[in-house]
């Protein structure tokens, strides 16, 4: 995978020596990397707004005039919880607060490679990991200008509706504008059943069959076509066996 790093850091200087030790380091360890510079956080704040996902790795000073690393850091958790921040000072004395705001690491100025090489590693070793978890758990989505991630455990099903899907949740809807199919590519099959040619079923919220129906947690109905009624009565059953 190719990881989107972002470094922000007012002092050129830095900027530089980062940038040259990341792509050393990736160019050495094999990772594939993507790097955007910031020199005014204010401006990486509006990329995480526009997409909250943008970036798997963020190198922050903590020093900046525009505004506190540390407050940053901690925007950019509010808006994406799983973004991985490693914060550059020239002080220890910022580590516990890096820390409290959800930091994975600081790194200490002046900048030591190998230091660099550790925390990078471990970073995205872990990007990696979290990335395989998040496939299988979210669905990411554009959204009324804005892009969602929506848990896999709160969604009910996803309907076709013209050039649209729907996508009804416990307590909400979504739209989106992917195709339907791929929308089956994203989800696979381990956590939902397709029931008819434009609507797909979490598995584990079918409440019962009743007359080539689903009806779904808060009693919605979906219906099931012929072509996949065998798949559904097999998902069902299979599902009551689990719970036995």
């Amino acid at each position: 995978m190719t990881y989107r790093l972002a470094v922000c850091d007012d002092q050129e200087s830095i900027v530089l020596t980062l940038k040259k030790y990341i792509q050393e380091i990736s160019y050495e360890e094999g990772f594939e990397i993507q790097i955007d510079i910031y020199d005014n956080p204010i401006e990486l704040l509006k990329k995480f707004q526009d997409d909250p996902f943008i970036y798997n790795l963020i190198f922050l000073d903590v020093d900046m005039p525009e505004m506190n690393g540390l407050d940053v850091g901690a925007r950019i958790k509010d808006v994406n919880e799983y973004a991985i921040t490693v914060f550059v000072t020239a002080h220890d004395k910022y580590a516990l607060k890096a820390f409290e705001v959800g930091a994975f690491n600081y790194i200490v100025k002046p900048i030591n490679k190998e230091k660099l090489r550790d925390t990078l590693g471990k970073s995205l070793r872990l990007i990696t990991k979290l990335s395989i978890d998040e496939q299988s758990m979210y669905i990411t989505i554009y959204d009324k200008g804005k892009y969602i991630k929506i848990l896999y455990k709160d969604i009910l099903y996803f309907e076709k509706h013209g050039n649209k899907i729907i996508i009804t949740c416990e307590d909400c809807e979504y739209e989106s504008y992917l195709t339907f199919k791929k929308l089956k590519e994203l989800l696979g099959n381990q956590f939902f059943v397709q029931c008819h040619r434009g609507a797909i079923v979490h598995k584990e919220k079918i409440i019962r069959l009743e007359n080539n129906m689903v009806i779904m947690d808060k009693n919605h109905k979906i219906p099931v076509s012929k072509n996949y009624l065998n798949d559904i009565k097999e998902t069902f059953f299979e599902y009551l066996r689990e719970g036995e």
